[in-house]
């Protein structure tokens, strides 16, 4: 059976966890993680459809992560959810679309919970399906 993969990456546990919750309700299988390293492993083993990027974190930002993205050629629909400034979430996408991503959209944090999964149900119909991998850190 196909799935669709979600991952999310925020330093915010809170906010992956609201996040999570929302895409697993709009029917995802959903891994999240709060360490960029430990992104770059999860994506490899799990393949996600989806990314919901957080582009303020501490160490490495998201920038950063859109830049591992492109170089290792990554397919997923790249979706941007951050609490910074409505232009930075506009020139991360240009980045994103200059470097050959998928660029799905952004929302600003905070935000209501009928617009993510409003956007959710979208990213999930746009999604083209792959086997499902495991994750260990998927929500039951």
């Amino acid at each position: 059976m196909e799935e669709h993969r979600l991952l999310i990456i925020d330093d915010e546990a809170d906010v992956a966890s609201i996040v999570a919750e929302a895409a697993v309700a709009c029917g995802f299988v959903v891994c999240k993680s709060h360490q960029p390293e430990e992104f770059k492993q999860i994506y490899g083993d799990f393949q996600p459809h989806v990314i919901v990027l957080d582009l303020g974190m501490p160490k490495t930002d998201g920038i950063e992560l859109l830049s591992f993205l492109a170089d290792i050629g990554s397919q997923a629909k790249i979706f941007i959810f951050s609490g910074l400034d409505p232009t930075m979430l506009r020139v991360a996408a240009g980045l994103g679309v200059a470097r050959g991503l998928n660029m799905a959209g952004s929302l600003g944090k905070p935000v209501r919970l009928s617009e993510l999964n409003k956007c959710l149900l979208a990213l999930k119909e746009a999604c083209d399906l792959s086997p499902v991998k495991d994750c260990p850190s998927a929500l039951a």
